[in-house]
């Protein structure tokens, strides 16, 4: 009856957190927190999916090659990959939040930071929607469609996010001009220049589409600070 009074008392002393409309920054904080840990349940249900894929993958090659050990296998290589990407993860965005290094909104940064790795790992390892069996131009329709989408969710978010940031609207558009001149130039130079035509367009499109989608949540994050 005591433990029971008391977990009364400390719930009635927990802060109700707006995570719609948060205003002060250890409620952003704490939102920013909230949404990382969602992502990251995410990645851990595709992360198993991937593991669990790999193993038959093994396992098929195991029997298809009569038993013959040519080095690790693709789980292994799946959990050296992930743990070296965890590491990516963390050291590159404890640098981000080294803008507010010591100050109330770092934990924000890192937690943001964070979150938008997460969701672009986690595109990653679920694998492209399109049938990769497909004939060639299919695979490239249904890739122009994914890139038409994630466009178009990326000027939505856009939009909010001047809307949140008035003060701020000319840095961004400033900077949404250079990130959209850098997303345009990797693309086209992150394909090899012996691939086909068609081979080129698919490329060019996955990485445009990865990329547009990780600015959306870059902007959805700015736009949960507000000015």
């Amino acid at each position: 009856m005591i433990a029971f009074a008391a977990a009364l008392l400390l719930s009635a002393q927990d802060p109700q957190w707006n995570c719609a409309n948060p205003q002060a920054q250890q409620e952003m904080n704490y939102c920013a927190e909230q949404d990382f840990e969602r992502a990251d349940a995410e990645l851990n249900a595709a992360y198993r999916t991937a593991v669990a894929g790999a193993q038959q993958a093994d396992r098929d090659y195991a029997r298809d090659a009569g038993g013959a050990n040519d080095g690790p296998g693709e789980e292994a290589t799946l959990r050296d990959a992930q743990r070296a990407w965890v590491s990516f993860r963390d050291a590159q965005c404890r640098m981000e939040s080294f803008e507010a290094r010591g100050g109330s909104m770092q934990p924000m940064l890192d937690s943001g930071c964070r979150a938008t790795l997460t969701r672009a790992r986690t595109a990653e390892l679920r694998g492209p929607e399109c049938p990769g069996d497909a004939e060639q131009a299919q695979l490239n329709a249904c890739l122009n469609r994914l890139f038409t989408r994630a466009d178009a969710a990326l000027n939505r978010q856009w939009q909010e996010t001047l809307t949140a940031r008035p003060a701020s609207a000319e840095q961004l558009r400033t900077a949404q001009r250079a990130w959209l001149a850098y997303r345009d130039a990797h693309c086209a130079s992150a394909v090899p220049s012996v691939a086909s035509a068609e081979i080129t367009e698919a490329e060019r499109l996955g990485c445009r589409t990865r990329m547009t989608e990780a600015r959306t949540h870059e902007l959805a994050d700015l736009a949960a600070m507000g000015e």
